[in-house]
């Protein structure tokens, strides 16, 4: 699938303070309709709601290396990832979709007042995580030698 450059994401804004963003990380590689690209959903959760997704941990890394990955919708449009985030992702996907919350991408990083709220909940949102999961990024050669 073939998306233009000129198709660039915008956040629906949310519409309560009681609302946050997960995203579906949805499964591809050689038999998906996207290929290798990673293909993402937004879902809007509320605090006050019980809901099952991991939370992710990672270091953000440069922009200089960023990676598309596409958010599904009526309109399919592009997000651009920092490179460690999108290993991450690879890592992370399985055959099916995963429940996520990562704040890069669910927090709108362009919209002031909504990151401002976002990070202040922030340890509520890694609380009620099933699991949380620290990306430390590819393993290394000698990447073992650490774990013993």
């Amino acid at each position: 699938m073939s998306i233009s450059a000129g198709c660039k994401y915008t956040y629906d804004p949310l519409t309560s303070a009681d609302e946050f963003r997960l995203i579906l990380l949805n499964r591809s590689g050689a038999d998906s309709p996207v290929g290798d690209l990673l293909s993402i959903e937004f879902v809007t959760a509320r605090f006050d709601q019980a809901y099952s997704y991991t939370a992710i941990s990672y270091a953000w890394g440069t922009d200089a290396d960023a990676e598309d990955v596409q958010v599904k919708g009526a309109s399919p449009r592009i997000l651009k990832i920092t490179k460690n985030l999108a290993c991450a992702l690879r890592s992370l996907r399985k055959s099916d979709h995963q429940v996520l919350w990562i704040d890069a991408l669910c927090i709108d990083q362009n919209n002031v007042p909504e990151k401002n709220h976002q990070v202040s909940r922030m340890a509520e949102i890694y609380r009620k995580a099933i699991e949380v999961v620290i990306w430390l990024g590819d393993a290394a050669a000698d990447s073992d030698l650490a774990m013993e």
